[in-house]
């Protein structure tokens, strides 16, 4: 989307490798299975879409560079980048894959070691006056977790949150309930917002193309959650 609109977003994939990564926007932009585009079993149909989107991706301007980094070597990348290529946005994927600072051990305290990653990346946004998003995987302790099962701020605890301007937490009610209706949907859930108001808002998902879409063309400002933290 930033790509589409003239911006260069800049990702630093730690978990999968810049052509999966590459894969799966395509399959989201175009609509395509993701599985069957990988595996060479699209029908005619969708190659000839396949061979139309390819060419127009050529034209955007997306970074995307995997490995795996320290938040220090993140930042010599990102003054490169922003002198050779230009760079609008940094997103880090993910948390849990950064490398240890020097110093640090993998036997310290989980939260120690995050807080120190944050800590060092905002200090990169505001250097660099650059938005940084980052990703982390959710804490699937059910006591971490409300009664219905949806993730909570707590979900996060000890994942340097505090560093957050915004926290969205991403459910898909389906993999609980195993109920047909909650299939196509996705709750966004918004716990943390400094500059907003938290709230839910509800998402279809197609799981096939992995892309997320408005369910209604207008909808209602999202409802507050109780007991969210918001400063």
């Amino acid at each position: 989307y930033m790509a589409k609109h003239g911006k260069r977003p800049l990702m630093f994939t730690l978990e999968m490798t810049r052509e999966q990564i590459m894969e799966n926007i395509i399959a989201q932009e175009l609509g395509l299975c993701h599985r069957d585009m990988i595996n060479g079993e699209l029908t005619e149909q969708d190659n000839s879409r396949l061979q139309r989107g390819l060419k127009m991706f050529s034209d955007l301007n997306v970074g995307v560079l995997d490995g795996r980094w320290t938040t220090n070597e993140i930042r010599h990348q990102l003054i490169t980048e922003i002198r050779t290529k230009g760079a609008d946005c940094l997103m880090i994927d993910s948390l849990g894959k950064t490398k240890l600072p020097p110093g640090m051990s993998k036997t310290g305290e989980l939260h120690k070691i995050y807080n120190v990653i944050c800590e060092e990346l905002v200090d990169i946004a505001v250097e660099m006056h650059i938005p940084v998003l980052l990703a982390h995987h959710l804490n699937r302790d059910s006591q971490r977790r409300g009664r219905d099962g949806r993730p909570t701020l707590g979900s996060l605890r000890e994942a340097g949150e505090q560093w957050a301007h915004n926290v969205i937490l991403i459910h898909r009610p389906y993999l609980i309930t195993q109920d047909e209706e909650d299939k196509d949907s996705a709750d966004f859930i918004i716990v943390k917002a400094r500059d907003g108001e938290v709230g839910t808002v509800e998402l279809g998902f197609r799981g096939p193309s992995k892309t997320f879409y408005n369910i209604e063309e207008h909808r209602e400002p999202p409802r507050a959650m109780a007991g969210a933290y918001q400063n």
